[in-house]
């Protein structure tokens, strides 16, 4: 009778402890992916969230650098930018399994560089993209070396 009342609470003690682990894995991963962009430490998910509710919130292309908090180092919005998009080479974050980014194809881009330093030295950035039709969608990359 003992050891069943034994077994029992190991049982039970293990499978509270698995849930728990569960749980703390799944709050962490949750933490570290804001709506499909993976973000690296605080800094860099606040600055996700800032772009992200931008697009959310509808805010106008004008107001969007002073919600994000810092102007945008690409900005095709501005008219005094002496180039576009055009020299610029994207892969999606992280590169290895992330879909590439098509940045020539949009119409208008506002990006930030991410406050992030990996060991493959890529400038990571996350911005906002328009098209044609002024449909907007956020997008996380890393800047490709020129070739």
């Amino acid at each position: 009778m003992k050891s069943t009342r034994l077994a029992i609470a190991t049982a039970t003690i293990l499978s509270c402890a698995t849930v728990l682990a569960v749980g703390v894995a799944a709050l962490h991963t949750a933490s570290r992916n804001r709506g499909g962009i993976h973000t690296y430490n605080r800094q860099d998910a606040a600055l996700v969230e800032r772009v992200q509710a931008a697009v959310r919130d509808h805010i106008r292309p004008n107001d969007i650098e002073s919600l994000v908090g810092a102007e945008a180092t690409v900005n095709t919005w501005r008219p005094e930018l002496a180039f576009g998009t055009e020299f610029v080479d994207m892969a999606g974050d992280p590169p290895k399994w992330a879909p590439p980014i098509k940045i020539h194809s949009a119409k208008h881009v506002m990006a930030w560089p991410r406050p992030v330093q990996l060991k493959d030295r890529l400038l990571r950035m996350v911005g906002i993209m328009w098209d044609e039709e002024d449909n907007e969608a956020v997008f996380a990359g890393a800047l490709l070396p020129n070739e």
